[in-house]
């Protein structure tokens, strides 16, 4: 949702420029939609997936989060490719380089919000971690972003190792 293309050097309210609440912006934002975005649907997944943990009290309420993640989690698996790339836009200010970090990100937080051992098996297959990038190093290796993961995947991979050596 959105616009931030500064390009053109104009000073028109984007969302570059706009610096509010979004319920309080009065200019039109255009949505992009995506129909094969991996990244984003986990990304999605893994946030919905850790709210449930924080509502655990309102049972209802998380199980609604549950619900939510559990089915973008199962879009983002089935319908493979990265947002950016159906969109110039995403492409410009959120290139993303990959979905398999947001698999594994996306189903540790599944594992913990369910107990589901389906998705601990899955944020913790070497193929997922290996197409992730997990062993590859490099400048941004452990830099938790937006565009890389793992970082934070592997941090539930040394809470994952405690609780099973208790």
């Amino acid at each position: 949702v959105g616009s931030g293309n500064t390009d053109d050097g104009s000073t028109t309210p984007n969302d570059h420029y706009c610096w509010m609440r979004p319920e309080d912006i009065d200019y039109d934002r255009p949505v992009t939609e995506c129909h094969s975005c991996s990244d984003l649907a986990a990304e999605m997944a893994a946030s919905l997936a850790a709210a449930s943990i924080v509502f655990k009290d309102n049972k209802a309420y998380s199980k609604k989060l549950v619900h939510g993640a559990t089915t973008l989690f199962k879009f983002s698996r089935d319908q493979r490719g990265r947002y950016s790339a159906g969109s110039s836009e995403a492409a410009t200010f959120y290139n993303s380089t990959g979905y398999f970090d947001e698999f594994v990100w996306g189903g540790a937080w599944l594992y913990f919000a369910t107990g589901n051992n389906s998705y601990l098996k899955l944020a913790t297959t070497p193929g997922i971690a290996k197409h992730a990038g997990a062993f590859w190093g490099g400048q941004d290796y452990g830099v938790f972003s937006w565009d890389n993961k793992l970082a934070g995947a592997q941090s539930f991979e040394v809470v994952l190792e405690s609780w099973i050596s208790i």
